[in-house]
């Protein structure tokens, strides 16, 4: 049961894997400071500070993986099988990025044989349940477009968009797949998921399931009325039904984690040490973000001390010390200088984003 709406209380859940991911691949330079390769952390602080500069935001959490196997690999052990192996120079970064989340009074997420996705799921339906007005999430993950409503929005990561992302409302998702967002999981377990490693149904693609599902309502009602589709389709749907009811079930995400933190316990308003904080960003040279971010949490904590380090935070402008290495050898090459170009598309997007 939905409890009474706030206006005033407004959650971001972010999938920390996948922006971490993003920002690890969304360079070629590969950032050095301090011996630490850092272009991971960058460009997750810099997508953060972006997001409680973006409106009043009341509460936030992230969500992390714990490793790829899960229930889902347990019951499909090809799920996801085809995925890269992750660079080592990714890991130690996923725990500078918690380690700054704990900085900021932000709470992360991760849970022994589930998904970041399953978090989100179970943290949005207890923030409707507790009333709050607006959802936001931020994920690469397209299996999330099933928590979609007027409450909840997802924020896709597309390199197509000037913003970095596309917002997914109920109606964005009507017309960029001729469903509502429930119905999502149904056309995925057709058409298959390629980055899961899930194959669908031959011959069906995006527009063969978007007809389908307009036609007989979901996945059951396709499957129950198989022997009256004709032609190829139908007779792959006979043969093959049960690659889609194995795909459903794998898509579809968990939205009842015990988790160790209550919706309420995702508020912005706690305890920030300064001090840490402003070491933590010196050290791995935030110098371009570190006045914004502090800014922004000038806005929701009660830490009076952050007027001080506001104040005397430096206003320098520019990315971390950054150095060219070889992509084989992994040592610096001789010219470390990064053209103007690769420079500014390194650099914090300073472009505002309005989400609320």
């Amino acid at each position: 049961m939905t409890g009474t709406l706030d206006q005033s209380k407004r959650l971001i859940l972010v999938d920390g894997h996948s922006l971490a991911f993003r920002s690890f691949y969304g360079t070629k330079a590969i950032a050095v400071v301090n011996g630490v390769q850092v272009n991971a952390l960058y460009g997750f602080v810099n997508r953060l500070t972006q997001l409680l500069e973006s409106g009043p935001v009341s509460h936030f959490a992230v969500a992390f993986d714990v490793s790829r196997k899960s229930f889902r690999t347990e019951a499909y052990p090809e799920y996801k099988g085809t995925r890269k192996k992750v660079p080592e120079e990714f890991f130690p970064q996923v725990d500078l990025i918690k380690e700054f989340l704990h900085l900021i009074g932000v709470n992360h997420f991760a849970v022994q044989n589930y998904e970041a996705d399953d978090i989100i799921a179970t943290l949005s339906r207890l923030a409707l349940e507790e009333g709050f007005s607006d959802v936001r999430i931020l994920s690469g993950d397209r299996d999330l477009i099933q928590l979609v409503n007027n409450k909840v929005s997802l924020l896709f990561f597309s390199a197509k968009h000037r913003l970095g992302f596309a917002v997914y409302t109920p109606e964005a998702v009507m017309d960029r797949y001729g469903i509502e967002p429930h119905v999502y999981p149904d056309m995925a377990a057709l058409v298959g998921e390629s980055s899961d490693n899930l194959p669908g149904i031959k011959k069906i693609g995006e527009k063969t399931a978007t007809t389908l599902l307009q036609k007989y309502g979901c996945l059951q009602k396709i499957i129950e009325s198989r022997w009256e589709i004709s032609g190829v389709v139908g007779q792959n749907i006979r043969n093959d039904y049960h690659v889609a009811l194995r795909n459903r079930k794998l898509n579809t995400l968990v939205n009842d984690l015990p988790l160790p933190a209550s919706v309420s316990d995702l508020s912005l308003s706690g305890e920030i040490d300064t001090k840490k904080l402003e070491g933590f960003l010196r050290r791995y040279r935030m110098n371009s973000i570190t006045p914004r971010l502090l800014r922004c949490l000038q806005k929701f904590t009660n830490a009076a001390n952050l007027n001080r380090a506001l104040t005397a935070s430096p206003q320098r402008r520019g990315s971390p010390s950054i150095r060219k290495y070889n992509s084989k050898t992994q040592k610096p090459v001789r010219n470390n200088r990064i053209s103007g170009v690769r420079r500014r598309r390194y650099r914090a997007d300073r472009t505002s984003v309005q989400l609320f």
